[in-house]
């Protein structure tokens, strides 16, 4: 699990209200969860949907 919080793609809430559509793009591009902090704290996990919709497939499969 720690494995995947230090590859974990981390970015300040600031971010989103500064420049959407440059965070918008960098999700995109970078196709996996983006980790959203508030206050250096985590608080949400986004991510492009096309990355939800392959998530949703992969678990989909799994639990069959």
């Amino acid at each position: 699990m720690w494995e995947e919080l230090l590859r974990m793609n981390i970015k300040p809430s600031i971010k989103i209200r500064q420049d959407y559509y440059g965070f918008s793009k960098y999700c995109h591009e970078l196709d996996e969860p983006v980790m959203i902090t508030r206050n250096g704290e985590a608080d949400l996990v986004v991510m492009s949907h096309k990355a939800f919709r392959r998530m949703e497939a992969r678990i989909k499969l799994q639990s069959k």
